[in-house]
């Protein structure tokens, strides 16, 4: 998969405002022969941010080492615990150099050879090892004779540099991170030379699980690691693609520090599974293979689904597979489409009759028809037919062990087993959509154009109508999630209303979105309906979010199952020209098949 890997890499000095000089009395007099020097090391500024695993206060000094050298040679040293100041007496001299590391955790035993202490290594066994002393740090410097006596003040630099990284998903919805590691982290740095490059290195700062909810909200997290400056390694290099291992001369990939982003793809555009990022740091996204020590670097993964198709070791999309949308669709003149293991759609015509809704229930798919017309099937493919009445059926439901069919003419049906129906019925009305939930089926539908209903039953059988013409903006379709029922419909003017209500008997009417619903189901913790030029969503069913999507489609039919949204629709322009979309999230959709000669009225997502 291509990425389009924005490494902005900030880089801030994080120095500290020590900048008063102390100056001690001096004795008058001669300087004598061992003067005295006095030492104060100030570290850093704090620089806390989104913590990694490594929990560290970055300003920390636990111990230090202090050099003295002059003319190459050794003149003193110390070793101070828990403190930020010292002092020696030292040999006079004209001109002084200092070596000071901090929180080394140990008794360093200074070389006599100030070249030796140049070279002086700092080695980590892991990032771990840091929790307690806290970060490495050092600094350098030189003074004068003209220094005795007074206080020198160091300023110390982190030997560490900071990684902030955060990923951006706005052009590939449904990417989640699930783990953030820096690998090849330096294990030795030389503190007393710029721009030390590691000899080894070893696996490093990764994310905690406060960090991965972080990166995937949107926000950033914190990785350390030692400075590790390998150089520019590819200098005529243009192309971000190409900054990989086998394009690095020589041994240096194994050195070069790199972010390991393990993630998942939900199916939002089509494709589903893990995939993990892999990219090398530095100052540049092309050439350069720089990480400087008391830097913060602000790094973004900028994630595009254009790449689906690379495989690379930036990008190992090796274990992606194409989105499963198993359904079992129907519509006009007896067409039933059904999806086979291998994601196939295969289309099968079961009599002659226009199909308009799907339920399942005891082991069996149910689907009722024109002129009292019913079939069922227990795996999509070989159907059976059955027979209720002689309406048009509209809408189906499965719940406490049995089905209930609504349809023209107050027409009802009911039955254990989706085989042997019994019919009843209601005054004259047209019912849309029926639905089950808290022990009691629901059913709306109109009188007439100024004139909504809603009955309900708790067996099917015996029902308790209401008409009403605030019910006329509830008339079109029926679902129940989240402890309630939501209706949704047209309201005289045309404009879209809904309807909620928790007993399914007294119901709340609001406003939802701008267009004619014909559809509404419950999933992924939300309520979602589709009208021609509209999605909306609702948590509860009282206000409904809009999103302009679907202008050229009136979609019929929605479903939600096995965290995938399936809809069916049919273009306005000629109504047998049909397509089915599917989302993982409800507001990203994906063409799932287009289909001609048909229009499609019901869908249902296996389970």
């Amino acid at each position: 998969m291509k990425t389009k890997l924005c490494l902005i890499t900030l880089i801030i000095l994080a120095m500290t405002g020590c900048q008063q000089k102390l100056q001690p009395d001096v004795p008058a007099g001669p300087v004598p022969e061992t003067p005295c020097i006095f030492f104060k090391v100030c570290p850093p500024e704090e620089n806390h941010n989104g913590r990694s695993h490594i929990s560290v206060n970055d300003s920390k000094i636990s111990d230090l080492n202090i050099f003295v050298y002059s003319n190459g040679t050794l003149l003193g040293e110390q070793y101070i615990i828990g403190q930020q100041t010292g002092s020696m007496e030292i040999a006079y001299r004209e001109s002084y150099t200092y070596y000071v590391i901090a929180n080394a955790g140990k008794d360093i035993t200074a070389p006599s050879d100030e070249e030796e202490i140049k070279a002086y290594s700092y080695r980590l066994t892991d990032m771990d090892s840091i929790n307690g002393t806290g970060f490495p740090m050092a600094q350098s410097g030189s003074f004068h004779a003209a220094d005795l006596g007074s206080e020198i003040t160091v300023e110390l630099e982190r030997l560490v540099a900071r990684i902030d990284f955060g990923i951006n998903t706005e052009d590939c919805p449904g990417l989640h991170v699930k783990s953030v590691q820096l690998k090849n982290s330096p294990c030795d740095i030389t503190p007393f030379t710029s721009s030390s490059a590691a000899m080894t290195v070893m696996p490093g700062d990764q994310a905690t699980p406060n960090d991965i909810e972080s990166i995937n909200a949107g926000k950033r997290a914190s990785f350390y690691m030692l400075e590790n400056c390998q150089g520019v390694l590819l200098p005529n290099n243009k192309d971000q693609s190409k900054k990989v291992p086998e394009n690095i001369p020589g041994n240096k990939a194994k050195l070069c520090t790199y972010i390991e982003v393990s993630a998942t793809l939900d199916g939002a555009f089509g494709v589903e599974g893990p995939l993990t990022y892999r990219f090398y740091l530095g100052q540049d996204e092309t050439t350069d293979f720089n990480i400087y020590r008391n830097t913060v670097n602000k790094i973004t993964l900028t994630a595009t689904k254009d790449g689906v198709n690379e495989v690379s070791w930036r990008v190992d999309n090796s274990s992606l597979t194409q989105v499963s949308v198993p359904i079992i669709a129907a519509g006009t003149g007896g067409h039933v489409f059904y999806t086979e293991e291998n994601n196939k759609l295969v289309t099968l015509t079961v009599g002659t009759n226009d199909w308009n809704c799907i339920t399942y229930g005891k082991n069996k798919y149910v689907i009722g028809g024109s002129e009292g017309n019913i079939i069922y099937s227990t795996d999509g493919k070989s159907w059976k037919t059955a027979h209720a009445g002689t309406c048009d059926w509209k809408g189906i439901a499965y719940g406490n062990g049995k089905f209930v069919i609504v349809g023209t003419d107050g027409c009802m049906a009911y039955s254990t087993n989706g085989i042997t129906w019994s019919t009843t019925q209601t005054e004259s009305c047209t019912w849309n959509a029926v639905t089950y939930g808290e022990g009691l089926f629901v059913a709306v539908g109109k009188i007439n154009s100024y004139i909504g209903a809603i009955a309900y039953s708790s067996d099917g059988i015996n029902w308790e109508m209401k008409s009403s013409t605030q019910y006329a903006y509830t008339m079109n379709t029926i679902t129940f999630g989240n402890g309630r029922f939501v209706a949704l419909g047209k309201a005289n003017s045309g404009i879209g209303k809904g309807g909620w209500s928790e007993d399914g008997k007294n119901w709340t009417i609001v406003n939802a979105g701008v267009g004619i619903h014909y559809c509404v189901t419950y999933g992924n913790g939300k309520f979602l309906a589709i009208a021609r030029n509209e999605i909306i969503f609702s948590e509860n069913g009282e206000k409904w979010d809009y999103e302009n999507l679907f202008s050229s489609y009136i979609f019929e039919a929605v479903s939600y199952g096995n965290g995938k949204f399936a809809a069916t629709g049919y273009f306005a322009h000629n109504a047998m020209e049909s397509r089915i979309m599917y989302s993982t999230n409800g507001k990203n959709w994906n063409l799932l098949t287009d289909l001609t000669d048909v229009k499609l009225n019901t869908i249902y997502v296996i389970q």
